[in-house]
């Protein structure tokens, strides 16, 4: 090799080792955020736990006090709060917990205590994601959807059911 040649490769590997930190990945950042927790008296334990969380920040799941679970909303101005899902509790302990958020702020999710999914909004409040009334006091439903996983900006809802009768 010349001498020409020896000084391009020297330029260019320089160039390549000056280049190198520039191309590296940037570290991973996250921020981590205390949700709270509901207020109890006594010495109840309490625990929240997100299930998801849209793009506005918004975050659903469940927060209990002792053995009571309320489906939940968090948001950073208005921080945690139980969501009212009075209509599911029925003569039962409550135990619902919100699954998934869309960009509205609906949240959808299910019911231990009568076995039945519900949407959520701060307008509208809970109801029965297919409409039709909740299982009568401590009652199961045994052929609706028993849980509403997930919800996309235009209100479709997916989860699962169980169907007590004979598949035909």
């Amino acid at each position: 090799m010349n001498k020409r040649w020896l000084f391009r490769l020297a330029v260019v590997g320089i160039t390549m080792l000056t280049a190198l930190p520039t191309l590296a990945v940037s570290p991973i950042r996250y921020r981590v955020t205390d949700l709270g927790f509901l207020p109890a008296s006594g010495n109840l334990p309490r625990n929240t736990l997100a299930e998801a969380i849209n793009d506005a920040g918004q975050i659903t799941g469940l927060t209990s006090v002792g053995s009571d679970g309320y489906a939940m909303v968090w948001d950073a101005a208005n921080g945690l709060r139980a969501i009212d899902t009075l209509p599911l509790r029925m003569t039962l302990a409550p135990f619902e917990r919100g699954l998934g958020i869309n960009s509205l702020g609906q949240i959808v999710g299910t019911s231990a205590a009568d076995g039945s999914a519900f949407i959520w909004d701060a307008v509208s409040g809970v109801r029965s994601v297919d409409g039709g009334p909740f299982p009568a006091a401590g009652g199961f439903n045994p052929n609706g959807l028993v849980a509403a996983n997930d919800i996309n900006a235009s209100g479709t809802v997916v989860g699962r059911s169980y169907a007590t009768a004979p598949a035909i």
